[in-house]
């Protein structure tokens, strides 16, 4: 298939499932200690006052959605508030969208993405040369890596070009089969109630907008 001939084999797969106090704890105490929150009504300040208590119900409640390959639609509505960018607003463009998921929902996105991030990084599946939505890495490094490559052409006394692109809303644009097959290669994915449960928080996502409190 054309899609993973320039992707490794390895022989290992990760657990998504198996998640534990601690983890649900450490992604509470990520989170922003204020009271704005998504469509569910639970701000990120409640969560922290309550972690003790209520984290491991939501480790439960995420390995049951990981096993059995459920997720609520309720947990995949954003609500789009409008930010005004100026003192008076009277139009639409002189407000900001913002998007609020509900805070749940973000905590169970966080936790799987740690543990997939984690197996990927361990195994060496993610490129070098990618510097976005990494730890550890940023467009100073990539930016560092280009000119250190400028150099060493320079040096053998070649000649260089880039070419740069800029892609609007490229998130939109990426293929989800695409993408979850080569999370089902690479043994992200290891039974079909993950793929299923992955494909819905992909693909049923909604959203609701407020304006003036409704």
């Amino acid at each position: 298939m054309l899609v993973i001939t320039y992707m490794k084999s390895i022989s290992e797969c990760v657990v998504i499932n198996g998640t534990c106090t601690e983890e649900i704890i450490a992604c509470i105490n990520n989170f922003k200690n204020t009271f704005s929150s998504g469509i569910d009504g639970t701000p990120g300040k409640l969560l922290n006052l309550a972690k003790g208590t209520i984290a491991p119900i939501l480790a439960k409640l995420f390995d049951n959605s990981l096993e059995l390959g459920e997720y609520p639609d309720c947990m995949q509505i954003s609500q789009t508030v409008p930010v005004p960018k100026c003192s008076s607003p009277s139009i639409p463009s002189h407000c900001r969208p913002i998007s609020f998921l509900p805070t749940v929902s973000k905590m169970f996105e966080k936790t799987v993405y740690d543990k997939a991030s984690n197996f990927l990084n361990k195994n060496k599946l993610m490129t070098n040369i990618q510097h976005g939505f990494r730890n550890n890495s940023s467009t100073d490094l990539a930016a560092s890596d280009i000119y250190e490559s400028l150099l060493e052409n320079i040096g053998k006394g070649k000649s260089t070009a880039a070419v740069f692109l800029n892609r609007s809303k490229a998130f939109d644009t990426v293929d989800h089969k695409i993408f979850l097959r080569k999370l089902m290669y690479y043994a992200v994915i290891v039974e079909v109630r993950k793929s299923l449960l992955l494909n819905v928080t992909l693909t049923n996502r909604n959203h609701c907008n407020e304006v003036n409190s409704y």
